[in-house]
């Protein structure tokens, strides 16, 4: 990972919509910038559990009552893929996305593992595990080749798993040894807002990173159980190059309503259109939205989701 390459942001935040609806307003809660360091894992823990009795935090892959149509999947990706969750300014990144070309994988992905010293040796085997069979996963439906980093030197896809002062010293360490930095990946990094559930940063060649050469992957160790299972999967998702979220996409991980945990087939099939030999890296909405209804009818044949789909 080349700490100057230009990248894009995908950040994880609470279900608002959920803690509303039910009864719980988040400015009554304690304001997650004044958040302790040793109070984070009780901080996530409560809102996580305020999200699932909300509804929430379902795993269910492909719910009865969330049916959707191809019309839906071609309205989920445009969404999805051709526009970003967070732009760049300076050395920060604001909400609020922009048209953006179509981004994906054109080299092999070769991982590696970053642990904190705060994460037990039983829970890093359970980490690696998990992230591992995860990973094989996209590998089939994206088709891009994934392994472990042999070194590393090697390495493109890092995944982290730190807590929030570990986090800080990571980027110092960053600071005091590369002598180009991105500081807009840096200060994110260092400067992560207990808001921000978990985040992924994806670097390109270029400024508009439409062939993304490597990713990192922040999971907050703070973060347990079922919500860290659900950081893995929506950051490395989204490090594949779907980096927007919607609230009308359902069921799927790229909702911030948190309604969903897990990947789902929707969202399997997404990533299948995302590498759909027909679409480029650097293509135009204007470009891609007139192959959509064929790609995506290729990639619920190749997932086998066509019972996915309702007229």
């Amino acid at each position: 990972m080349s700490p100057n390459a230009p990248l894009a942001r995908a950040a994880h935040w609470p279900g608002r919509a959920l803690l509303l609806a039910a009864g719980i307003m988040l400015a009554a809660c304690t304001p997650p910038d004044t958040v302790a360091d040793e109070d984070l894992e009780s901080y996530y823990a409560l809102t996580t559990g305020l999200i699932a009795r909300a509804g929430g935090m379902r795993t269910e892959t492909a719910p009865a009552d969330a049916r959707v149509t191809a019309q839906d999947l071609v309205r989920n990706f445009q969404v999805i893929a051709l526009r970003s969750e967070y732009t760049r300014e300076g050395d920060t990144f604001v909400e609020g996305g922009q048209p953006i070309p179509l981004a994906r994988w054109t080299t092999p992905i070769r991982y590696e593992f970053i642990f904190g010293p705060s994460v037990s040796p039983d829970q890093r085997a359970q980490d690696e595990a998990s992230t591992r069979r995860y990973l094989a996963r996209i590998s089939r439906l994206t088709g891009v080749p994934m392994r472990p980093a042999a070194s590393s030197a090697e390495a493109n896809f890092t995944l982290a798993f730190l807590n929030r002062a570990e986090q800080r010293a990571f980027a110092q360490v960053i600071r005091q040894q590369s002598e180009t930095q991105n500081s807009a990946f840096l200060n994110g990094l260092e400067f992560s807002t207990p808001q921000e559930f978990c985040s992924g940063y994806i670097f390109g060649s270029s400024a508009d990173v439409v062939d993304i050469r490597s990713a990192f992957v922040l999971i907050k160790h703070e973060q347990k159980g079922l919500a860290r299972e659900a950081c893995i999967h929506e950051e490395i998702a989204q490090s594949m190059g779907l980096v927007n979220d919607s609230l009308e996409a359902r069921p799927s991980i790229f909702n911030d309503d948190y309604e969903f945990a897990l990947l789902t087939r929707h969202d399997e099939v997404l990533l299948a259109m995302l590498y759909d030999p027909a679409l480029r890296p650097g293509m135009t909405a204007t470009e891609v939205v007139p192959l959509l209804p064929g790609v995506a009818t290729r990639a619920l044949r190749r997932t086998g989701s066509n019972a996915l789909v309702t007229n």
